[in-house]
């Protein structure tokens, strides 16, 4: 069969979800990279790797939904980097400013900016002489999933406009030979592979939470609450007896994703603007400068607090002044 066109409900959580899960990662790698711990049960449940998973989810959702009413690949394409590749270069352009100010070295630092504005920041993660007595070198760790989030979009546009009636197959097809590489690589049968860890993370391992939300579009008028509800009590019911996290994980984020989507109270935050990946991609950095400057307050629940003030007043700034503007002229 191949997709059809059904409109989602416009009173959805996305925008909230995708701040939400966001917020989860920042969390997380504030603890890290500033070696503190906090400690709330929420951020236990929805921790990083759910919240990831989640994103990937939610663009499964969205992207196919982008392209199903897009009528071709080139437009598709530019409204897929007017939504990513702005802020992208906004990051990358002001740390290489600051790092430049601070006395890196100019060939490392061109190498580093080259490789991370194609989303290839895995070959060069640190620059030389930054970061290097912080818990890691990383300029910024949040930049991985980005590769994830373009070979989607490639391997979308290669479905909905070259495999027109086969899309849908093509996809889920896709994404149950990623399903059964990640689940062997839980098992440890893929071991003695070169470099699994790192192909671990990679889109051929975890393109089935994309094709979970393109799976959910199709079927979404057959998959009412009360199904997601017995999703939900089964991933339960599989990390609690049997610590099958790979299986839970995934029937968690399918299903309390969609009951908070579409079936919790409807939450307007349009006011503030798309800011969750302004959050998502600026966070690193900025906790990494502020452990390189040995700015605190000596209270770590003061500095959180004051470290996401500015980190929500610049990712506002870079939705008003950047990522809007550019979406508005892919329009």
């Amino acid at each position: 069969m191949g997709s059809k066109v059904m409109a989602l409900k416009r009173d959805n959580n996305f925008d909230i979800l995708r701040l939400f899960f966001a917020f989860c990662v920042v969390w997380h790698h504030y603890s890290v990279l500033n070696n503190v711990e906090f400690y709330f049960p929420l951020f236990e449940v929805f921790n990083s790797d759910v919240a990831v998973k989640s994103f990937f989810f939610i663009s499964g959702i969205l992207i196919w939904d982008s392209a199903l009413r897009t009528k071709n690949v080139k437009t598709y394409f530019f409204k897929r980097l007017t939504r990513i590749y702005p802020a992208l270069l906004l990051v990358l352009s002001v740390c290489s400013l600051i790092f430049l100010f601070i006395g890196a070295e100019p060939l490392n630092l061109a190498s580093y900016l080259s490789f991370s504005s194609v989303f290839l920041t895995f070959i060069q993660p640190c620059v030389n002489g930054i970061f290097d007595n912080n818990v890691i070198c990383a300029v910024n760790g949040s930049l991985w999933t980005l590769k994830l989030e373009v070979a989607f979009y490639i391997i979308i546009a290669l479905a909905v406009y070259f495999f027109k009636n086969k899309q849908f197959q093509f996809i889920m097809l896709l994404s149950l030979i990623s399903l059964v590489l990640d689940v062997a690589y839980s098992l440890g049968t893929l071991d003695n592979i070169p470099f699994i860890s790192q192909l671990s993370n990679q889109i051929f391992f975890k393109l089935y939470f994309f094709g979970a939300g393109v799976f959910y579009y199709n079927y979404k008028e057959y998959i009412g609450v009360k199904v997601l509800v017995s999703i939900l009590l089964l991933s339960f019911l599989l990390q609690t007896f049997l610590n099958q996290s790979i299986f839970s994980t995934f029937l968690f984020v399918f299903s309390a994703v969609i009951i908070l989507a579409f079936y919790a109270p409807y939450l307007n935050i349009s006011k503030l603007g798309d800011i969750s990946y302004g959050m998502y991609i600026f966070h690193f950095p900025l906790v990494q400068f502020l452990v390189f400057s040995e700015v605190s307050t000596g209270d770590k629940a003061v500095d959180f607090l004051l470290f996401c003030i500015v980190l929500v007043f610049i990712s506002k700034m870079s939705w008003d002044y950047v990522e809007k503007k550019c979406l508005y002229r892919s329009k």
